[in-house]
Formats: C-alpha cells, sequence, structure tokens
C-alpha cells in the first residue's frame, strides 16, 4: 500500500508491482461504467478485466495492458510509457450511436489519443455504450508483463453513467483526492452553524464550509467563509458576550446581532471572535433599543470586538 497526502489527509492505494497478484472482484459481467484513482508512475497494469482471454462484453474486461494484450480499450506500453486507446473499439460499427464517454482528470479524450496521463496520479473514466466483464484487478495474463499501476478508489457501474452524473461523480473523486474544487462539487454549505462552548466542530476536506449563521461560544478548527446576508449571533449573559473561536479564517461580510441582557454588559471592548484570520466588512445591529448606550464593531488581526460607551462620550483605543 502506498500513500498520497491531500492535506492533512493520506489515502492508501493499492500498488500491483510489475508481477503484482490479482485482487478478486467478483464475476461482474455487463459493466458500462469504470471510474478509477489511477497512478502511473511505475506501468500500468489491469485495471479491471478476467481470467481468460475473452471479449469485451465477456469475461476479460475493457480495460487491461499489455504489449500483446489483444482486445481492450485502452493499453500502457511499458517501453514507451504511453496509453493508447483502442480506436477500432471508440469508433466501431456503432459508432453513430454509441455514447463512449472516455475522459482523463474530467477531460474527454479522443480513442486515437496517446500519453493522456499525467504520470503521476490522474482520475480515468470510462463510461461505454457496449457492456464489458471483470473479475479481478492487478497485472495478469497478458497484461502482467506490464504490471506496477497503483489504484485509490474503483468505482464501477452496470449502466451507462449519463455525463452529468459523471461530473457528480468526477467532482466528488477530484476534491477528495486531489483536493480539486468544481461547480459541480462546490464547499460544503449549511444554514446555520452553533458551536456550544467546548464544543468543536471540524472542517475537513480542505475547503471552508459555508453558511448564512454563526452562533456558539466553543471552536471551529477550518475555514469558514460567509454567504451574502450572513449574521453572527452574539448572546450576552451575566455581563459576558458569547466568544467564538475559529482556527482557520473567517471570511466574508456580515452582520453582528447583539441580544440578550445588553444592559448588564460593563463599558469597553467585548471579543466576540477570534480567529486566525479575518476579510471582510461587519456592521453591528441590536435587539434591545438602549438609548443610554453606543455600540460600535472593529475588526483587528483575527479579532472582532463590540466597543460599549456612554452616548456622547466614546473613546476608541486601538
Amino acid at each position: 500500500i502506498v500513500y498520497l497526502k491531500q492535506e492533512s489527509e493520506y489515502y492508501g492505494l493499492l500498488d500491483f508491482a510489475r508481477n503484482g497478484t490479482l485482487e478478486t472482484v467478483g464475476s461482474s459481467p455487463g459493466l458500462r461504467t469504470e471510474i478509477v484513482v489511477l497512478g502511473s508512475a511505475n506501468g500500468g497494469g489491469l485495471l479491471i478485466g478476467g481470467g481468460r482471454s475473452h471479449g469485451f462484453n465477456e469475461d476479460y474486461g475493457v480495460t487491461r495492458a499489455g504489449g500483446n494484450s489483444g482486445n481492450a480499450l485502452v493499453r500502457y506500453d511499458n517501453s514507451v510509457k504511453q496509453w493508447t486507446y483502442n480506436h477500432a473499439f471508440y469508433e466501431g460499427d456503432n459508432a453513430a450511436i454509441c455514447r463512449n464517454d472516455i475522459r482523463v482528470n474530467g477531460v474527454p479524450v479522443l480513442g486515437t489519443q496517446a500519453d493522456v496521463l499525467s504520470g503521476a496520479y490522474d482520475l480515468v473514466t470510462f463510461s461505454v455504450y457496449d457492456a464489458f466483464g471483470g473479475t479481478c484487478f492487478g497485472a495478469h495474463h497478458w497484461g502482467y508483463f506490464n504490471g506496477g499501476n497503483e489504484m485509490g478508489e474503483v468505482l464501477l457501474f452496470r449502466e451507462q453513467l449519463s455525463s452529468q452524473t459523471l461530473d457528480r461523480v468526477e467532482a466528488y473523486l477530484r476534491k477528495k483526492w486531489f483536493g480539486v474544487e468544481s461547480v459541480s462539487y462546490p464547499s460544503a454549505m449549511v444554514q446555520s452553524i452553533d458551536v456550544a462552548s467546548g464544543a468543536e466542530l471540524e472542517v475537513r476536506g480542505g475547503s471552508p464550509i459555508r453558511t448564512a449563521s454563526l452562533r456558539g461560544a466553543g471552536t471551529i478548527a477550518g475555514d469558514v467563509a460567509l454567504v451574502e446576508g450572513a449574521t453572527l449571533l452574539v448572546d450576552v449573559a451575566d455581563g459576558a458576550v458569547s466568544t467564538l473561536a475559529v482556527s482557520g479564517t473567517l471570511e466574508g461580510d456580515g452582520t453582528i446581532v447583539l441580544g440578550g441582557s445588553l444592559k448588564t454588559l460593563p463599558y469597553g471592548k467585548h471579543t466576540v471572535v477570534r480567529a486566525d484570520a479575518v476579510k471582510g466588512t461587519w456592521t453591528l445591529v441590536t435587539t434591545v433599543d438602549d438609548k443610554a448606550r453606543n455600540y460600535r464593531v472593529a475588526v483587528k488581526d483575527g479579532v472582532i470586538c463590540v466597543s460599549v460607551s456612554k452616548i456622547g462620550f466614546t473613546i476608541d483605543l486601538r
């Protein structure tokens, strides 16, 4: 097993040596879609296939490699470090009615293209009109001469997925394995986040969590992105404000809604957010009409403060 690091996460990949052993996946005839996270730096190998020399729609499978690999949609030639696609299969007798959706890292490739992989890690997709079969992964039969590929995650479907569905599945895998965002898989969005005192919300995946409302006195471990019109609800009780900690960046414009026992709050500055960095403009509203006091908001060095002063007399110390 080898490991691919993405942000703070490590993902394991099966490493099929040059004469790598088989990994049985059971008999799976009638497959039409395969999506695989592939490491090709050390060779090709059998992405999916069977133990006998049969055709596409029998047992042997659609994506195997080797100099004499026979029927294969894709082949890896270890001598020149290139992948080639089977032109005859891609543009065969049914070319006029077939939709063969073959992609590398989300980009469509033609049946005659070669050397389309990065030589490192890629997301390879085959969604084809004609069904294929498969019983194993690894380096096997004619393909064992060119083993060495690494496989991180494989998704198999009996149906040929639509282009829109492929977009969504690929977007998820590209985000998970490669940290690449796309419109098909944006950052997580929740309507509101409320973290109680002493609690921690961990944001994983390397992207900020988006929200329209923040509240609480706990900790958010990760970046937060505010959508338009977002609010920070600050509770005042027993002369103190709730303070939210963000171990990351708080980005976006927002409005602080100060509520609770406002008149118990002492004059001076009170921290409502403490973050690694704050980007954006903040305004302040109160839920109580207090004609004897001024309430102002200030942002500096990752800290958002609310200042309380008497009406007509304000000293702002920075």
